[in-house]
């Protein structure tokens, strides 16, 4: 099979975004995981904290971050 070096490039390139792409997936499985265990922790008076809490994923060049977090305009008393 012979392969030109632009053929090469766009392979490289889709390859790359597919690796991103479940990556990305991979971390907000983990997130789900790991959320589900905070949510055992998290005080519980009346549930609003619990159902507080949020996940994201981010996407910075090469750097991919997850973050979950409590609070916001649904519980604004967690720091």
């Amino acid at each position: 099979m012979k392969f030109v070096i632009s053929d090469f490039d766009k392979v490289a390139r889709a390859t790359n975004i597919g690796v991103k792409r479940g990556v990305k997936l991979g971390v907000g499985q983990i997130l789900l995981e790991i959320g589900a265990r905070a949510d055992e922790l998290v005080p519980f008076d009346t549930g609003t904290l619990s159902r507080s809490q949020t996940t994201s994923v981010e996407t910075t060049g090469t750097t991919i971050t997850g973050e979950i977090a409590y609070g916001g305009p649904a519980a604004p008393y967690a720091l």
